[in-house]
């Protein structure tokens, strides 16, 4: 089923997603306003502790 297929998901990923996937953990590249590096941090904070369940 093509709906099934993993390279399904690949070509939808917006473009930012691939570069930062390979490395949650690493700094973003450029300094963020306070609140943009919030929402990074705290979705961040979320992934580890579902990886931590």
């Amino acid at each position: 089923s093509p709906l099934a297929a993993p390279q399904a998901h690949a070509p939808r990923q917006p473009p930012a997603q691939p570069a930062a996937a390979p490395q949650p953990h690493a700094q973003p590249p450029a300094p963020l306003p306070d609140a943009e590096r919030s929402l990074h941090v705290r979705a961040r904070n979320i992934e580890s502790y579902h990886l931590v369940l």
